[in-house]
Formats: structure tokens, C-alpha cells, sequence
């Protein structure tokens, strides 16, 4: 019986991922968790942690394989050693969900409200073990496919993405137990019915609420060279970055002499291959062109931090200084976890080993009465950290990479949970990348304009030109409840709902 609730619980995860962009079927996430819920609730918990082991082996084979792209196009490896890679890292990360339900399988719980808050309260835990441990990878959750569900995304500046969490998987709960338990169809119908009507009428007014407002606005010229990752950091590459660099501006700034609209470039991540130094004296004259025009610019770079590596870094020029440093590293890809575990696994399969080491400067680039809130490429996923930066800054600035993933799910997975990010802070968001999908996304977490995936790079028998996206932007300052407050009030709710439950379970239940 376990192999067939395996089975389907897999074949749930694997569905999951629709719920997500670019599928973007948001209706469907508490569907298919009211099944996984059925799968689980009264399972034993050695049942319970295979179940829900499969359910999170293939959300993560199906929902994050794309990262076999770079293994195999960017990494060096052969097709099979990227799908084993692939598959036992998602292996590993199954394990934090697998282990939350095994906890939750340890009360069994017969009382039937108990029945409904276990699952979300121990879904949401096993969401947040692993934002956290090994550095976290905070990707998947399953809040962010309420990004567009107009009935519930009014509560995102409010309680967050664990908060959203943890409502889809309570209307999961409650679907469940109208679905497969008749004995408490009746009942748990006329409470779901209110549950959801008191929710929806409240999303729905809170989605009209600003809680931020609007100060000023400047002109964003957000910068998407389509020059493939490879072909950069060769010699002809460079010269090809630095030319088109020197030429978007040229372009933009001719004719601009001491015009008082303010203009601001925002270049992706590494936009001058090479390090910082190499290019100091070329930017510094630029900059000084940038003041007469009264625009500046946001440039990616690598700076050298004598001996001991590269750190990946974001600099004003032009109106606008201050220096930010990548301090969230992406596992496996710019960093080894789990240390000489990870050093194993990539002599094995061959793998490029990463040199970037983590920043210690994570200040803002700011102008004149002017602050940008910055992030580079994975470190938009950290909540908390975009929480911080956002709160004293008019715009978030996300430079990102995503030309390791190609034209796979992964750059729109990346651009949903970027859109999250504005939505939570009610912040307007710009989002710059080397290949694609580069973004305008406004307060609420809509896409005002994008350029899509850059498709065609790898053909090296043609010349592709980079593309510019011009967009006025409304500058916002105010706090959300959510940036105010952050994610802990829902944590710490969640963990009074768990002691709670253990308290009734393991006392009064005797």
C-alpha cells in the first residue's frame, strides 16, 4: 500500500510545479495538497516520511531539473552525471519536508480539528528548515502561487510568503476532509464555507490597500546585453561587452546635458566581464559623463579580495555611489556546502569548482534623496533580506544571471519570486539580466513590461544586438505590515498552534 501512496504522492509533486510560473495554475496548489493531505494524515510515521519523501523527490526533479543546463552546458559534466547530480541533491532537499511530516505523524492526531492545522503548521515548518540550514535554498515554497490568486494576494504585504504558505495549506486541509472523510463532510463544509468567505471578502480589500506611497519619479533604462555567458569572458566577448556598454550609453545620454529628468541605468550581474580594477579608470570618466547628463548607473562587477577570492558586487556611478556585495551564495554553484561531502561529489562528476566568496558590504547605492535596495540574482529569495534592504530604500534593484538556465522553467520561476518580493514590500522592482527575462514590476507585483529569454545565444553563426527597456518609475517609501514586522508573528503563531497541539496530545490527551 506505502508503494502506491508513494507513487502518487510523487506523481502530486510532479504536478505541483504547475502551480507555478510560467504554468502559473494557481487554483490548482490546494487540489493537489488536499491529496497529499489525504496520503498523509493518518499514515504511521514511518509511512509518512517515505510518502512525503517521494512527494518532495519529484517537486524538486521536476520543479528545479533545469539546473542540469548549467551542470552540462556551463559545468563541464556529461548528461548522465547531471541528472545524478540533480537527483541526489533533490534526494537531499526532500529530506527537510519528509522529516517535518515524520514529526507530525508522531501525535497521531485523531481529533479532527487537529487534523486540519497539523498539516499546514508542519508544511510551513519544513518550508522554513530549509531557508535556513546549509545557508537555505528558499525556492519552491508553495506561497509564492498566490502571487496572482486575486482572491488571497491581497494578504502578501501582510503576512508574507509563509503566511501564504500556510492559508493554501489549511484551504487544502479543509478541502480534504470534506472530500475524503464524510463524517466530517457536513460539518467542515459550513466552516470551510465561512473560513474561505471571511478570507476572500478580506483578500479582496486588502489587495485595494496601499501601504506604501508615492515620493518621486525618475526615468529606468533597464539594460539586457543577450551576450551568452561564454562567449563573454573570452577575448572577443570582451571586447564586445565593453563596446556595448560604452554604446548604450552613448545612445541615451547624447543630447542630455544638464537636463533635470533624472535617468538611471541598471546593468545585470557581472555586465563587464573582468574585475573591477581592470575597468576603474574607464568607469571613473564615465561617471564623471554620467553627472553632467544627471544620470548615473547600477554596474555589476567582480572585485578581488586579495587571497582570498572573488566577491560579486554592484556599484554606482554617475549621481549615484555606494558599493553592495553578493552575501547569499548559491549552493553548489558559487559555493560547496556540507564542505568535503560536496568537494567529494564534484571530483567525482567532474565538476568546475566555485570562487566566489561572500561580501561583507551590503550597504545602499543611493543618490540625492535617493536609495536603491539591492540584490544579486539568488539572494532575491531571501525574504528577510530584501525585507531589510527595502525598508529604508524608494526602489528594489534585483541583477541577475539566469543565462546558466537557458530557455528552461527556471528564469520564471526566478522572475515569480522577484515579483513576490515587490509584493511584499509594496516597492516597485526592476529587474536587469544578462540573458533574460529582465522586468519593470510595479508595488503590487505585476509585470508592467519585460524582455523575455534571450533564445537564439547559442547560435554562434549570428549577431545578436541587446535589448533596453525604458520605463518611468514611481519611487514609494512606507512600510508593510510585512517589512515592518517580518516573518516571525506567523512563525511564532505556527509554533504556538504546535505547542498546542503537543500539550492537548501528549496531557490532556490521556
Amino acid at each position: 500500500m506505502v508503494i502506491i501512496k508513494s507513487f502518487v504522492a510523487a506523481l502530486i509533486g510532479a504536478l505541483l510545479v504547475l502551480s507555478f510560473e510560467p504554468f502559473d495554475l494557481w487554483y490548482l496548489s490546494p487540489i493537489f495538497l488536499a491529496g497529499l493531505w489525504r496520503l498523509l494524515v493518518l499514515e504511521s510515521p514511518k509511512n509518512t516520511f517515505v510518502i512525503s519523501f517521494f512527494f518532495g523527490l519529484s517537486l524538486w526533479v521536476i520543479g528545479a531539473g533545469w539546473v542540469e543546463n548549467s551542470i552540462v552546458n556551463y559545468g563541464g559534466a556529461s548528461k548522465l552525471a547531471a541528472y545524478t547530480f540533480v537527483f541526489l541533491i533533490a534526494a537531499f532537499l526532500s529530506l527537510f519536508q519528509a522529516s517535518s511530516f515524520f514529526f507530525m505523524s508522531l501525535f497521531r492526531l485523531n481529533d479532527d480539528y487537529r487534523l486540519i492545522l497539523s498539516f499546514p503548521v508542519f508544511y510551513v515548518f519544513g518550508e522554513y528548515l530549509r531557508e535556513f540550514l546549509f545557508t537555505g535554498l528558499p525556492w519552491l515554497y508553495i506561497g509564492y502561487s498566490s502571487l496572482n490568486n486575486f482572491l488571497l494576494n491581497g494578504y502578501i504585504p501582510v503576512i508574507g510568503v509563509f503566511g501564504m504558505s500556510f492559508l493554501i495549506c489549511l484551504f487544502a486541509s479543509l478541502l480534504g476532509s470534506m472530500i475524503f472523510f464524510q463524517r466530517l463532510r457536513k460539518s467542515h463544509l459550513i466552516l470551510s464555507l465561512m473560513f474561505i468567505s471571511l478570507f476572500t471578502i478580506n483578500g479582496i480589500w486588502l489587495s485595494t490597500k496601499s501601504w506604501t506611497e508615492k515620493t518621486s519619479s525618475f526615468q529606468a533604462i533597464i539594460v539586457q546585453p543577450n551576450i551568452d555567458v561564454l562567449e563573454k569572458w573570452s577575448r572577443n566577448g570582451q571586447v564586445k561587452s565593453r563596446n556595448y556598454f560604452s554604446k548604450v550609453f552613448f545612445d541615451e545620454l547624447i543630447d542630455r546635458e544638464n537636463s533635470k529628468e533624472k535617468i538611471i541605468f541598471f546593468w545585470p550581474e557581472v555586465s563587464l566581464p573582468g574585475l573591477f580594477s581592470r575597468y576603474e579608470l574607464f568607469l571613473k570618466g564615465l561617471s564623471g559623463t554620467l553627472k553632467i547628463a544627471n544620470a548615473g548607473a547600477v554596474v555589476g562587477m567582480l572585485d578581488e579580495k586579495k587571497d582570498e577570492g572573488y566577491v560579486n558586487s554592484l556599484k554606482g556611478i554617475g549621481i549615484l555611489n555606494g558599493n553592495y556585495e553578493k552575501k547569499r551564495l548559491v549552493p553548489f554553484g558559487e559555493y560547496l556546502p556540507l564542505g568535503e561531502v560536496s568537494g567529494y561529489l564534484f571530483n567525482l562528476f567532474q565538476l568546475d569548482r566555485p570562487n566566489i566568496i561572500k561580501g561583507a558590504n551590503n550597504s545602499f547605492i543611493s543618490g540625492d534623496n535617493f536609495k536603491i535596495g539591492s540584490s544579486i540574482c539568488y539572494e532575491i529569495s531571501y525574504q528577510d533580506d530584501v525585507a531589510f534592504q527595502a525598508r529604508n530604500s524608494d526602489v528594489i534593484f534585483s541583477a541577475s544571471n539566469d543565462n546558466w538556465f537557458g530557455t528552461t522553467i527556471g528564469p520564471h520561476q526566478h522572475l515569480q519570486i522577484a515579483r513576490y518580493r515587490a509584493a511584499e514590500n509594496q516597492k516597485p522592482l526592476l529587474r536587469s539580466t544578462s540573458t533574460g527575462i529582465s522586468a519593470v514590476i510595479n508595488f503590487r507585483g505585476q509585470v508592467i513590461e519585460q524582455i523575455p529569454t534571450f533564445v537564439n545565444f547559442n547560435n554562434k553563426n549570428e549577431a545578436y544586438d541587446g535589448q533596453i527597456l525604458k520605463a518611468k518609475i514611481n519611487s514609494r517609501r512606507g512600510l508593510t505590515p510585512y517589512n515592518k514586522n517580518g516573518k516571525y508573528p506567523f512563525l511564532y503563531l505556527i509554533l504556538f498552534i504546535f505547542i498546542a497541539q503537543i500539550i492537548r496530545r501528549f496531557i490532556f490527551d490521556r
